[in-house]
């Protein structure tokens, strides 16, 4: 069970790391430029960040802490 301190600290970390350009999967996920393209890659796992995988962290963690204290209906 994620209480609110834990869930706030999870988004803040989730915003520095898409604001740093940083992993999202990885601690502390740095991420280098792939040759000749604009993606980034994490030096650790290799998986490509793009914004949508922050925003796909957000979401899951967001719906996750609803359901726990018990928002069931979806936007």
């Amino acid at each position: 069970m994620i209480t609110k301190e834990e869930f706030d600290e999870k988004v803040l970390k989730l915003a520095e790391k898409w604001a740093l350009k940083q992993c999202v999967y990885c601690d502390p996920g740095t991420l280098v430029s792939v040759e000749g393209m604009l993606d980034f890659k994490c030096i650790n796992c290799g998986k490509t960040m793009r914004p949508e995988l922050y925003l796909e962290e957000f979401v899951k963690l967001v719906s996750k802490y609803r359901k726990q204290i018990g928002i069931h209906n979806d936007f």
